[in-house]
């Protein structure tokens, strides 16, 4: 990126960063301390206790309810206090919250309430039977949150620290350019040389495509798709320009989810930026959210910046 860009910049003032003080929580904390140093803002850092205490495969802990919440609970105070000298010691002012509940609705319910304007969190990166069964506070945040949301993925590797490539997924209706200025604002200085790439996903879902054949509906051409695509996006890669970041533009076929996560890896991408349209209810069951799948398997930093809800009754 040009040392000479101009970048209007929104402002950032104040940082949420949920912590369970596991491994991915500390990278997350690590890059929300980042964010807020830059910005020359205020850090929350969140932890949230269990509502009860938890048996484990039936058997009851040892100690008494009361005392073993009254140990977990002077544990994580004692934790917190000691992130909080972690981030003054970097320059960041924060504060601690101590909560109960359930993680994802605990932190979205804290940030609505301190009207934060970034909410980090790590993502755990499981797959399979593990994430069906202990789901995603990463997901859950993306899904629901008033605010963007920066998920830390275990294999993030402090990547963020000198970015060389960001993905920022498209639409033809959609427009880039806020994605760019947030990456700015997230990585400020550290965006020189950052490429920018524009990647268009070409899918019809399985579900249509016999539709499609009975209407007698030809598909358009790959080619034909990217020059529309180039075309369309014009104006939003003039203004990425603008800012000083170099940009490609690629159409690929797939399913988008997969096709993101697989470049992601082949071009070792250090964030994705990309709108989620927090579908709820029935759509969100019938179509799941591109976002939190893409959370689930990138590998790297996503940075989920909220569109238009998709709600339904049900």
């Amino acid at each position: 990126m040009s040392k000479n860009a101009k970048v209007t910049r929104a402002g950032l003032s104040s940082v949420l960063v949920g912590v369970d003080f596991s491994e991915s929580s500390g990278l997350a904390f690590d890059r929300a301390c980042d964010v807020a140093s830059l910005n020359e803002a205020g850090m929350l850092i969140v932890h949230v206790l269990p509502a009860a205490p938890m048996s484990i495969h039936g058997v009851q802990p040892v100690l008494a309810a009361p005392d073993l919440s009254g140990r977990i609970r002077e544990l994580a105070e004692q934790k917190l206090v000691e992130l909080q000298e972690l981030a003054a010691a970097r320059g960041v002012a924060a504060r601690t919250i101590l909560t109960v509940g359930s993680p994802g609705p605990a932190l979205i319910e804290t940030a609505e309430g301190e009207a934060v304007d970034c909410l980090v969190v790590g993502s755990r990166g499981l797959t399979g039977v593990k994430h069906l069964v202990l789901g995603s506070t990463a997901e859950f945040a993306v899904r629901n949150a008033p605010c963007p949301v920066l998920t830390i993925h275990p294999d993030d590797g402090g990547s963020l620290s000198e970015p060389r490539t960001a993905i920022v997924p498209i639409e033809l209706h959609g427009d880039p350019t806020e994605a760019g200025r947030w990456i700015h604002q997230l990585l400020g200085d550290r965006v020189v040389d950052l490429k920018v790439l524009l990647l268009y996903c070409d899918h019809v879902p399985a579900i249509l495509q016999p539709w499609l054949v009975d209407l007698g509906i030809e598909r358009v051409g790959l080619e034909e798709i990217r020059s529309r695509v180039e075309e369309t996006v014009a104006p939003a890669v003039a203004s990425l320009i603008a800012l000083g970041f170099e940009v490609e533009t690629l159409v690929e076929e797939g399913e988008p989810a997969s096709v993101i996560s697989e470049q992601a890896r082949a071009r070792k991408a250090d964030l994705i930026a990309m709108q989620t349209h927090a579908r709820t209810g029935t759509a969100h069951w019938l179509l799941g959210s591109t976002t939190e799948r893409v959370v689930q398997h990138a590998g790297c930093a996503v940075l989920a910046l909220h569109g238009a809800s998709e709600q339904s009754s049900d």
